[in-house]
């Protein structure tokens, strides 16, 4: 397992795409390394399989206290729960071969010079035993040409997931390895027996010519099959000038929930192109949802496609702008931007009344709560068909953060509410977000004998006391 050296030009460009390269004797089900980068001022990380590599259908990465920790799993071991579109499953035995980019976006201030990353851990299993390899680990350098500059003009409301590598430049930059561009789609609300519109948006800092798009639409891993009860019905260009475009060409996989294509606004007309520094809403996903899809959040999300030779209706496409005259993809500008996991549809059926914070559905929010709503493995036994009752501060996940909320508004009652709406009176979720509210029944909590008593105590004027209370109950 190998780190190839790589370069990073640093100023203003602060991508460096590593290469991980692995040779073996065996077929490979899955690896997984942790890289030292202290020395590297490291902020964002992302990864990708190569092109033309097959292998693994899902992939971990986290960048922490200096450390990148990677894992790639095959298909295979995932079951039927991913879709087989990623990969084979198996990396065939071989020498040499290419099995990841590593794209780390460098802080402001990382300094010029020769940068070690180090493994300190790597692992091989076999994909036909599951057997552990413990392979040799060739280590890396990482040379960073010029200091990382600060940009002043990069977007302050940036995301995690999105490395906010847009420049809000006036004048446009000498060349194509300056370009700085981003895509975007949208989570919108998708009612049974409808048709949605998923909006997708484009942004540079140079005049945009046209561009190309590779795009997946499905359900999560683990989650209930959408495969032909959401479909896509058409892509709606949206022309600025009311003019059409000189080249729109799209197509959908016959075999995969695949949709590729490009634009080309008008090449003897640069009023045409997309002025930079701003964002523009370009095209429009409509999908039809069927009556009968299940509830849940199907994935839309740009991702980069590669042909297979055993699936002919496979076809290498990249997400990729048009400037300079011709398209350019990640590999080839400063940044390109497209990696988002809350892009999509949230299926939906009759809205839900419900009271947020109710995580029990006693109708009262209490105590007890905040503990389901800080307790996973209570919340799945216990909690019904509605999530969102438990996501107190409507940030779209139900974690100790809700537990915080509710225990805030029950023993403070503050001003303003620590609980967002509907609440305290039910109504229906205003927000969109993954959680969804099937079903929210009220069952009072039942009368038990259970009681809390203040126990007696003497003192005398000027003493510190403890005062005891007895809890009497039947149940844990």
């Amino acid at each position: 397992m190998e780190l190839l050296d790589a370069t990073c030009p640093g100023g203003k460009s602060s991508l460096a795409i590593l290469k991980l390269r692995i040779s073996h004797s065996r077929p490979i089900g899955a690896y997984s390394c942790v890289l030292d980068v202290f020395g590297l001022a490291a902020e964002e990380l992302t990864t990708l399989n190569p092109d033309g590599v097959k292998l693994f259908g899902q992939r971990y990465s986290l960048l922490r206290d200096g450390r990148l920790l990677l894992a790639c799993l095959a298909d295979d071991t995932l079951g039927s729960q991913w879709s087989p579109r990623f990969g084979t499953g198996i990396l065939e035995p071989g020498l040499d071969q290419i099995s990841l980019k590593i794209y780390l976006r460098l802080e402001p201030g990382t300094p010029a010079g020769d940068h070690a990353i180090v493994f300190c851990e790597g692992e091989m299993a076999d994909g036909l035993t599951a057997r552990t390899i413990a392979p040799a680990l060739l280590d890396g350098i990482l040379t960073v040409e010029e200091d990382v500059a600060f940009d002043a003009t990069a977007d302050p409301n940036r995301t995690p997931w999105s490395p906010g590598c847009m420049a809000r430049e006036t004048l446009p930059p000498a060349g194509p390895e300056d370009v700085q561009a981003a895509f975007s789609l949208a989570l919108v609300p998708g009612v049974k027996g409808s048709r949605v519109t998923v909006p997708f948006w484009l942004e540079a800092n140079v005049p945009v010519e046209g561009f190309s798009f590779a795009i997946y639409y499905g359900n999560q891993v683990g989650k209930e099959s959408f495969s032909g009860k959401v479909r896509l019905e058409r892509i709606v260009p949206r022309l600025r000038d009311g003019r059409p475009w000189e080249v729109f060409e799209y197509e959908a996989s016959r075999d995969w929930p695949d949709i590729w294509g490009q634009a080309i606004f008008r090449r003897d007309d640069p009023a045409a192109s997309l002025p930079p520094g701003e964002r523009h809403h370009v095209l429009d996903f409509e999908f039809q949802v069927e009556t009968d899809a299940p509830e849940g959040t199907v994935i839309v999300r740009c991702v980069d496609l590669s042909a297979d030779p055993e699936l002919p209706s496979r076809v290498d496409w990249v997400n990729a702008v048009r400037a300079y005259g011709e398209f350019l993809d990640r590999e080839r500008v400063t940044c390109l931007d497209y990696f988002r996991a809350d892009w999509g549809i949230v299926v939906v059926g009759k809205p839900t009344l419900f009271r947020r914070g109710d995580a029990n559905a006693d109708g009262v929010v209490s105590l007890a709560d905040a503990i389901l709503a800080g307790n996973v493995k209570k919340r799945s036994r216990l909690q019904g068909g509605c999530d969102d009752a438990a996501d107190a501060n409507d940030d779209g996940a139900v974690n100790l953060a809700d537990a915080l909320s509710i225990v805030r508004q029950v023993f403070e009652q503050p001003l303003e509410s620590a609980i967002a709406p509907p609440f305290p009176d039910p109504g229906l979720d205003e927000t969109l977000d993954p959680l969804l509210c099937e079903e929210y029944r009220v069952t009072p909590a039942p009368a038990t004998p259970d009681a809390l008593r203040v126990g007696a105590v003497e003192a005398a004027p000027g003493e510190s006391v403890a005062v005891p209370i007895y809890a009497s109950h039947g149940l844990v």
